[in-house]
């Protein structure tokens, strides 16, 4: 029952963040808790955060008992009055929130506990279309969405029992990108379903799904045919996980909230080195709490991943760096359900929201100030034609605003004007002759550091010189016209 927003800086230059809020005392992160309203007469199991209007501030949807609920964001971390959406449950255990059918409007998907999950889609105006909904088998406790198969198309992948009690399975519909899902595939799972997350392992381009459950972690890696092989580490029970970088080495881990039996049995959050290519180390362990759910971000500016969980209450987990953590209990109300990172206020870094009893509590970030985070990379090389447009674009998608661009070629600064427009901005765009064949970058930076991009090799093709007509195709015109010239005597 977790949607965490999972950062993971690979390959980038960062530098810390610093104090940026007065009224933080040190070290502190969160300075006051807030509330916004929850279900209606009922309890928040789930929440997760997108922007369903499309107008560039986070909301967030919460499911429960009753009707979903959704606050929609009104700008500096405040929310508009709730608006309940009825898509036809009773109750719903878990929530996931994409852009399911590619209409710039963020959709949920909210697992049922009758075996079914309802797939509500935005119609960008506040309003919702009447749900769809696909059944899985008889109790879907958690939903996630993710690519599996790597086809662009985001995937449901839910975690559920088959005859109660006996059959635990991990179970998937491939996503046919305009909200629609296909025909579900089954897998087996050791023990009962506690938490799902995923993220792409072993940097093979398809997501992989680690499933958390009564005994054991396991993980399944995507493929072109879907979820296909799986390990069980750990070998006790999981409550939660997240992956993200813990250790800081570029790969991806897996942490998990696990009760150890050589540490007495008392649950502790467990870090499992990942190797890159989808295997994990031996867990490594945190302990000074309990905690159940987790979600995973870099909180506190510093360019580590650092966790928020929750055990009846709210903490975060601060991360030394190496991967080792030491809790921070914010407290809060009691018998919270679920735990959720995202940038609420909109200004580039990750503030905290959970759910439960009465109403959703929220921190806002605002002791840090964060180094910009480049979140989709350029592509590794462009090729165009001379006489065409070449653009190369980034996202910077966290980092204290405001946020300055650069863009360089041969790591030399670029200006605005001639061949090249855009510099300052996410987007270059380049009149393309063959003058112009280089390697780009750009850097992002702002008060608190800087991050440079991937490179990119441009490569300006020049047209083609058979094409003598100038119509883009060779034909016999082209002929026609080279044996005029000819018979002309043109040189």
């Amino acid at each position: 029952m977790k949607a965490s927003m999972i950062v993971a800086a690979m390959g980038l230059a960062m530098s810390a963040g610093a104090a940026h809020a007065q009224g933080c005392g040190a070290g502190e992160v969160f300075p006051t808790r807030q509330s916004i309203g929850g279900l209606s007469g009922g309890t928040g199991f789930a929440l997760a955060a997108g922007d369903f209007d499309g107008d560039g501030r986070t909301d967030i949807v919460t499911v429960g008992t009753g009707d979903a609920s959704l606050s929609f964001g009104a700008g500096v971390g405040a929310f508009e009055p709730v608006v309940l959406v009825d898509f036809g449950s009773l109750s719903a255990l878990d929530v996931a929130v994409a852009d399911l059918d590619g209409d710039g409007f963020d959709d949920f998907v909210a697992a049922e506990p009758t075996g079914r999950v309802s797939v509500v889609r935005s119609n960008g105006d506040r309003t919702f279309a009447m749900p769809e909904t696909y059944a899985f088998f008889d109790r879907t406790e958690h939903v996630l969405l993710a690519d599996v198969d790597g086809d662009g198309n985001l995937d449901m992948v839910v975690g559920d029992q088959d005859n109660p009690g006996s059959n635990n399975v991990m179970a998937y519909r491939l996503g046919n990108g305009d909200g629609t899902f296909g025909g579900r595939v089954t897998r087996p799972l050791p023990g009962f379903v506690r938490d799902l997350a995923s993220a792409d392992a072993n940097t093979d381009g398809f997501a992989d799904v680690v499933v958390a459950n009564d005994l054991g972690a396991t993980v399944f890696l995507g493929g072109l045919s879907g979820l296909t092989e799986s390990v069980t580490l750990l070998g006790r029970q999981a409550r939660g996980v997240a992956l993200a970088d813990a250790t800081g080495d570029g790969v991806v881990d897996a942490i998990v909230s696990t009760n150890d039996p050589d540490m007495g049995g008392v649950v502790q959050i467990g870090v499992l080195a990942g190797d890159g290519v989808g295997g994990f180390a031996a867990p490594v362990y945190s302990g000074g709490r309990q905690p159940t759910l987790l979600a995973a971000a870099d909180i506190d500016g510093d360019g580590d991943i650092d966790v928020a969980d929750i055990s009846g209450d709210t903490a975060i987990w601060i991360n030394d760096g190496t991967g080792l953590f030491a809790p921070t209990v914010l407290g809060g109300r009691s018998s919270r359900q679920d735990v959720l990172l995202a940038d609420l206020d909109n200004d580039g870094d990750p503030d905290l929201a959970n759910t439960g009893s009465s109403a959703n509590d929220y921190w806002l970030n605002q002791c840090v100030a964060f180094p910009p985070v480049i979140t989709r990379q350029p592509p590794t090389s462009v090729v165009v034609d001379a006489g065409t447009t070449a653009r190369i674009s980034i996202e910077a998608g966290l980092g204290t605003p405001p946020l300055a661009y650069q863009w360089r070629r041969n790591g030399a600064a670029l200006v605005n004007g001639g061949a090249y427009s855009g510099v300052d901005t996410e987007e270059l765009t380049i009149q393309a002759t063959s003058e112009q064949t280089d390697v780009y970058d750009v850097v992002v930076s702002n008060a608190s550091g800087s991050a440079t991009s991937a490179p990119v090799v441009l490569a300006v093709r020049d047209a083609c010189v058979a094409d003598l007509d100038g119509d883009g195709l060779l034909t016999l015109f082209d002929f026609l016209a080279f044996q005029n010239a000819f018979d002309a005597g043109c040189p």
